[in-house]
């Protein structure tokens, strides 16, 4: 099965209570405080979420970008039509500054108190989201709305540690979770991390971030502010912004995605690469394929994070039958990975990344 070791036995539930056993024994040893985080110390008895300013602030760029009907976004009411939009794309990091880890767990069968319709699927990305989970709104500096973003949904797992000396407790996609002093980044590449501002005139606005809008995520202790609002200035209509293709020419800014997943993507024009980055765990093995949809034919390609140490490759699962392509991996080391997808001969079109 893909995610367990060579034995068909999970690493996960070892390496949970392990990592539980110290972030226990770290607790005791420094009185609950956590340390790493300047100023900063974990809220005793409760998660307590916030949105990391400094990253906000530091991320936001409005740029131009077309989709076409069929393109997940437009179905999904992310951007406001079709053609060219010009989007106001961001970062945020959703941190848990609690002493209590956030447990979620299986998103199909949610942990209680988290309510059991709490998420939705979505066939787009491949993988459950928490619906509505981050609010996003473009606003004047007097505080009344110019534009509001697609209400964005979470998949929560561990991505980056905020607070020194806390363990992960392991989680992924299909068991979420936010463990105390760590944080879940939705990079600026990822489908929806936006405002679509087009049309929007141009000065200076506030961007305001709400995690948790409707309390889904019970926080006992809420000391830290569910909402950012950084100050931005927003071109003119009429100002030339870059003009970007839905992922990235390059592995430098290769689009970031969680494990299972499913991004929709496409080859535009000829000769156009799309790289993403994935992060894979020692001992488990990983099955990345392309799903043709507008796209006549594929190839994938699999390297390390550097984008040129190559791990596998495919161009069609069955030559001149299925040309849609597949690599099975084992990972030998915890670290990331980067994937190249193509569209051999001048190919274009649309396609889903699977990531499982």
């Amino acid at each position: 099965m893909v995610g367990e070791s060579e034995d068909g036995v999970t690493k996960l539930g070892t390496l949970r209570a392990l990592a539980m056993a110290t972030y226990l024994g770290t607790l005791l040893g420094c009185g609950g405080s956590g340390g790493g985080v300047v100023g900063e110390t974990l809220t005793p008895g409760s998660v307590d979420l916030d949105v990391d300013p400094l990253v906000l602030r530091l991320s936001t760029e409005v740029v131009e970008m077309s989709f076409d009907p069929q393109d997940c976004e437009v179905l999904e009411g992310a951007v406001g039509g079709v053609g060219l939009r010009r989007l106001l794309r961001f970062d945020t990091r959703v941190r848990n500054l609690g002493a209590l880890p956030l447990v979620i767990g299986d998103p199909a069968h949610p942990t209680p108190p988290i309510p059991a319709d709490a998420f939705e699927f979505d066939p787009c990305h491949g993988h459950y989201h928490m619906r509505g989970f981050a609010r996003y709104e473009l606003r004047h500096t007097d505080g009344t709305l110019a534009a509001i973003g697609h209400k964005q949904s979470f998949c929560l797992i561990d991505t980056v540690p905020v607070v020194l000396g806390m363990p992960s407790l392991g989680f992924d996609c299909a068991d979420q979770g936010l463990s105390p002093g760590w944080a879940d980044t939705y990079d600026r590449g990822v489908p929806g991390q936006w405002i679509d501002v087009s049309g929007v005139a141009g000065g200076d606005y506030l961007l305001v971030v709400t995690v948790n809008p409707d309390g889904v995520v019970f926080e006992a202790d809420d000391r830290r502010p569910d909402q950012v609002s950084v100050p931005l200035h927003v071109p003119d209509p009429s100002t030339s912004v870059a003009q970007l293709d839905d992922h990235a020419d390059t592995p430098s800014g290769a689009t970031k995605m969680p494990v299972p997943a499913g991004f929709q993507a496409q080859i535009r024009p000829a000769d156009d690469p799309d790289w993403f980055r994935i992060h894979v765990e020692e001992g488990r093995t990983y099955v990345l394929r392309t799903e043709l949809l507008t796209l006549g034919d594929s190839r994938l390609r699999v390297f390390l994070s550097d984008g040129v140490t190559p791990l596998g490759e495919n161009d069609d699962v069955v030559p001149g039958v299925d040309r849609s392509s597949r690599v099975e991996r084992l990972a030998t080391t915890t670290e990331d990975w980067t994937i190249e997808v193509t569209g051999p001969g001048g190919a274009t079109g649309t396609y889903r990344l699977h990531v499982e």
